[in-house]
Formats: C-alpha cells, structure tokens, sequence
C-alpha cells in the first residue's frame, strides 16, 4: 500500500538523506576497509564472522539490480516501524519515515521479511532460536499481494533474493562497525555488534536454505492473483 500511494509521486523531489543507504558494494568497500584498520583483537574476535561474510560475498557477486525501476521506498521495514491497530491487529501504516529515500523494492520487501519470519530480536545470541516461520511468510505474501500490481516481472523475481540480501547487507554493516569500534550503533555491551552480525548472517544462511520454497510460493500466489 505504501508503494502504490508513492507510485506516481515526483521521483526528482526525494533526496537521500543516507546516500548509498542500502548500496552493497559501499558496503563491502567499508567492510574491507575495516579489515585492514582494526586491531588484532578485534580481528580475532570477529573470525568467525569474517569468514562468514567473505565466503557470502562471493554468493553474491552475481547480484546486479541494473535491470529494476528505481522506486521510493521506506529503506527501513522492520516490523516495529509498522503501527497496529490496537483493537482489531490490522497494520495501519510505516512510521519512522526518514530514511525514505530512492531504492529498489526488494529492499522494502526483503527488510520486513526478515523481521516477520523470524520472531528473535536481530542480537540473538543463541543461533538455533532463528527461525524462519513459512505461515508468516506466507501470509505476508497474501497481504503484498492485494497492493502489488505495480510491480514488474523483474521486481517480482528479486523478492526472493531480497529476503537473502537485506539481512546479509544489515549484518555486514553491523561488523563492520564492530571492527571499527562501535562508531555507528549504540549498543550496551561491547560485542553487541558481533553478536549482530553472527545472527544476521544466521537467518542469512535460513533464508538460502528457503530460498526454492519462497521462490515457489511467490510464484504460486502471484499467478493466482493474476499478477504474473
């Protein structure tokens, strides 16, 4: 419903207010960056997490969102920026609207997901509570369905791998930070960071594994709603 209300908004009067917010080979330079300037402590600390990223970046070389229509979009999905209606449950609209910036829809899409699917705050430190709940999933899909027929093929083939991009994107940064010395995120302990990113790349690695069923869901659902 966002997306269509913005559809036919004025492109040219949105300014990004995080330039490269969401831009991935930004965040790999900063990542690299951050490999060559932190200590060795927080080096070692960080290896496992380290390996992580490395060996997803190269799954992810291939991702090249050229071909998409660059839309208006929230840039920040996450379940606790959505307001409910207290009374009935029902979403009533996104708040916390300043990172509405320029972007691609896959960003919005892959952002909530990885919030309504997996119930654990993003710092779990117990690994095995991630989850990812197909109910949710596809109960959310019924939803972006009756609010999608803007959307194009291209766009509607990408929602899948959004769900694996924007977690690995969000996780990448919170090391990053991590190794830089929590410059960017509060945080109340001083491995919050890591702890971020280990379990932000856990629901990374949850969402390849269910990357042929979303892949087989959406579809499903779409050409039932006459949409593809």
């Amino acid at each position: 419903m966002f997306h269509s209300l913005l559809e036919e908004a004025p492109m040219d009067k949105i300014k990004d207010s995080i330039p490269g917010f969401h831009d991935l080979s930004l965040r790999i330079r900063q990542f690299e960056e951050a490999l060559e300037s932190a200590t060795t402590d927080r080096l070692k600390n960080a290896s496992e997490s380290i390996l992580i990223a490395q060996k997803t970046l190269n799954e992810l070389s291939l991702y090249d969102p050229g071909n998409l229509p660059v839309r208006i979009c929230h840039n920040d999905t996450k379940l606790n920026n959505i307001l409910f209606d207290k009374t009935d449950k029902r979403a009533l609209c996104l708040i916390d609207l300043d990172t509405i910036m320029k972007g691609y829809f896959h960003y919005d899409f892959g952002d909530a997901v990885r919030t309504i699917v997996n119930t654990v705050e993003e710092d779990e430190k117990d690994l095995s509570k991630i989850t990812f709940n197909k109910e949710l999933f596809e109960a959310f899909i019924d939803g972006l369905c009756m609010n999608s027929e803007f959307l194009t093929e291209a766009e509607i083939q990408y929602l899948a791998p959004g769900v694996k991009i924007m977690p690995f994107m969000h996780g990448i940064r919170a090391l990053t930070d991590y190794l830089q010395g929590n410059i960017y995120y509060k945080v109340t302990y001083e491995n919050q960071n890591l702890d971020r990113s280990l379990s932000l790349f856990a629901f990374t690695t949850n969402a390849s594994e269910h990357m042929e069923y979303m892949q087989e869901i959406i579809a499903k659902k779409f050409k039932r709603a006459g949409l593809i």
